[in-house]
């Protein structure tokens, strides 16, 4: 579990890490913000299920698994599923369920996908992997929070060559945290948890003077600077961009461009959310 403020750089950091390693693993990104149950309001188990499928296909396909796709067919016809048909978008086979009530066993077989995966291809990979970001918007499924957590571990807790990664902009003290790791929680005993804090005043400073030497701030423009930025990586980015290069800073001047540049801050930054969801 990787938790941290929305702007921290959570996001960035979990991209980066699924470039390195995807030669070796199969990996599968997820936005749970993207699903469009979330979007309408209208979150369901099916819909994440659903959304969960969708991704390990669309992975499967960038590695030119795509024999898995004829297994998957084959699967949806011959087993007792209440589909309304089976559509083909690219190449890929999508379910289309008949009601709520076929979510158990389809959740169970696409949960039970990585492990599939791996088998049939694991001379071309080492496992499995899928990250799950934006998990905080579980909390949209109410009182039937619990239960899809708990139905989660009871599939995979024993899968061999599957990790999953949570990854949610919340702070450590959130309720969700509990039900996923804490002692009583679904996982808890089971996960690591790691906390993505703002840079530290000292490394912002680093990080100044090697990407935009050019920035001349002054020690209390800098005080100034790091307190408007919070020492989040977004607006310390975006701020140092819009300020003025090779001309000396200082507390006063530091203040009067942020108020300058915080119409132009507060837009970008309603941009980045309308991009999360």
């Amino acid at each position: 579990m990787i938790i941290g403020i929305r702007g921290v750089g959570k996001t960035v950091l979990l991209k980066k890490i699924k470039k390195e390693i995807e030669n070796d693993y199969l990996t599968c990104y997820v936005d749970l913000s993207a699903t469009s149950g979330y979007q309408m309001g209208e979150l369901t188990e099916m819909g994440i299920i659903l959304h969960f499928y969708e991704c390990w296909m669309e992975a499967c396909k960038e590695k030119n698994f795509t024999t898995i796709f004829k297994k998957v067919k084959k699967y949806f016809k011959t087993k007792n599923f209440g589909l309304r048909e089976i559509i083909d978008i690219q190449g890929i086979p999508i379910p289309v369920p008949k009601s709520e009530d076929d979510y158990k066993k389809l959740s169970q077989f696409v949960l039970e996908l990585p492990q599939i995966i791996y088998e049939e291809h694991k001379n071309k990979i080492k496992g499995s992997i899928l990250i799950i970001d934006e998990f905080q918007v579980l909390k949209d499924l109410g009182d039937r929070l619990d239960t899809f957590l708990w139905f989660l571990r009871s599939v995979i807790q024993n899968q061999k060559h599957t990790a999953y990664v949570f990854s949610g902009s919340i702070n450590s003290r959130d309720s969700i945290i509990e039900k996923i790791a804490g002692k009583d929680g679904a996982f808890g005993g089971r996960m690591l948890n790691i906390e993505i804090y703002p840079f530290s005043e000292e490394t912002v400073k680093n990080y100044l003077n090697e990407k935009l030497p050019s920035l001349n701030l002054d020690e209390r423009g800098f005080e100034r600077f790091y307190k408007c930025a919070n020492g989040i990586p977004f607006y310390l980015n975006t701020f140092a961009k819009l300020l003025q290069k090779n001309v000396q800073l200082n507390d006063s001047k530091v203040k009067e461009e942020f108020k300058k540049t915080l119409p132009f801050i507060a837009f970008n930054t309603s941009m980045e959310l309308v991009n999360f969801t």
